[in-house]
């Protein structure tokens, strides 16, 4: 849980480390010990054994399980203004609206499809894939289809649905309007 003063509360599984928030983020650490927070977190993430925050600052910060890089932010990143979560992966939109994924990839759904460019607002993911929502409130979704989580409503005015991982199609686009 994340209270509005970035205090961050975490309970469940002890396994690979999901509920050891990094001390840089502990505000009752903080606190305790007479220090000052570098950076509040504004904004939580979580996927099925790691966690994704977003610091007021704009970088990202992770922890938990790893074994598919989820965790390993890439170098650099910054200028972040909304983070997500899939099992497996972990991504974020930038304040120009590119997005980055990184971790499990094996259905597609850190490969951010072309189209995407600079439209990014806010993400989100799943098993495996992965669901953006463009400045222009368009939802374009990339990744496994296997239980048609690709496969957007009609009843969303505009949306794209992009990069279904279907071994008789590297790739399947449908477009309403």
């Amino acid at each position: 849980a994340l209270f509005e003063n970035g205090r961050i509360i975490a309970w469940g599984s002890t396994a690979n480390g999901r509920i050891n928030i990094p001390a840089g983020l502990d505000l009752d650490s903080a606190e305790e010990n007479g220090m000052a927070l570098e950076s509040k977190v504004i904004q939580l993430a979580c996927g099925l054994d790691h966690t994704v925050a977003l610091k007021e600052n704009g970088t990202v910060v992770c922890w938990g399980g790893n074994t598919h890089s989820q965790c390993s932010v890439p170098a650099g990143l910054s200028g972040v203004a909304s983070i997500g979560s899939g099992y497996y992966h972990s991504m974020a939109v930038k304040t120009d609206g590119t997005v980055v994924c990184w971790g499990l990839t094996a259905s597609g759904q850190c490969t951010v499809p072309e189209t995407v460019g600079t439209g990014g607002f806010q993400i989100s993911g799943g098993m495996d894939h992965t669901v953006l929502l463009t400045k222009n409130k368009n939802v374009i979704c990339w990744g496994g289809n296997t239980y048609n989580q690709l496969d957007t409503p009609l009843s969303l005015s505009r949306h794209h649905d992009v990069g279904h991982h279907d071994p008789a199609s590297t790739q399947a686009y449908r477009q309403a309007k």
